[in-house]
């Protein structure tokens, strides 16, 4: 009597895990994600390379397609799942899009631009130079840059910069940042920076970097830091650091 509960129980649980199983191999499921993204003042949006990776794999895979000349993609048989979404194109800013719920359960997933403003803008290429930090008062930096490269475009021409209490200052490692805007066409002009209370004490050495940036604020947050990654700046042409005792 005893062996035949016995094998009843396992029965029973043989069945409880094949049906646990047959339910989460019905919840992977595939689908098609198509989606649009554009290039600012173009016309013709193809070439724009995407890249699509698991959110919660440290591997370094991904899957990648090409936008045509209207700027859709598609990328077949994708995963339900949670996804990062990169795109990426030379001379433009690069724009992300971070856990992206895709269930997989439909034929085709549209990934609209109104629903998450998909649009490229055009890195300047003007660089920044002779970054100098001329003094304080009340609180403030006073600066002065030299912009060079198609000065006769800078009619308009928004510079990012970036203070820390490191050398090693840059887009990705920084406590305060902020725009500063030229509206001449001067080739040296001058900045102030007004130092937040808050973040800096004083004596202490502070840093600076500066970075050409375009007329967007596009950017992302960094998971692992928590800070906002600004991919509206043109990382390759940035000032050299600078620094100054911070005299309150």
């Amino acid at each position: 009597m005893k062996k035949t509960i016995n094998i009843t129980k396992i029965i029973f649980i043989i069945f409880i895990i094949t049906s646990c199983q047959k339910d989460i191999k019905r919840e992977v499921s595939t689908g098609q994600l198509i989606g649009f993204v554009a290039l600012s003042e173009e016309e013709d949006h193809r070439d724009i390379l995407v890249k699509v990776k698991d959110s919660r794999s440290s591997l370094l895979s991904h899957i990648e397609a090409l936008t045509d000349a209207e700027g859709f993609f598609t990328i077949n048989e994708l995963k339900s799942g949670t996804y990062n979404i990169y795109f990426e194109k030379d001379g433009y800013c690069k724009h992300k899009i971070a856990n992206y719920q895709f269930t997989g359960r439909s034929e085709l997933t549209y990934l609209s631009m109104h629903e998450h403003k998909i649009m490229l803008y055009k890195l300047p290429q003007h660089e920044v130079s002779d970054l100098i930090i001329l003094g304080q008062n009340d609180n403030k930096l006073m600066l002065q840059v030299q912009i060079i490269n198609q000065i006769e475009q800078l009619s308009y021409s928004p510079l990012r910069y970036y203070l820390s209490n490191t050398s090693e200052v840059s887009y990705d490692r920084y406590i305060v940042t902020d725009v500063l805007f030229q509206n001449s066409q001067l080739e040296f002009a001058n900045y102030f920076i007004e130092i937040d209370d808050l973040q800096f004490i004083d004596g202490l050495k502070l840093y600076l970097k500066i970075y050409p940036a375009a007329e967007t604020k596009q950017s992302y947050k960094d998971i692992y830091t928590g800070l906002e990654i600004f991919t509206s700046i043109n990382a390759n042409n940035a000032s050299e650091v600078v620094n100054t005792i911070l005299i309150k």
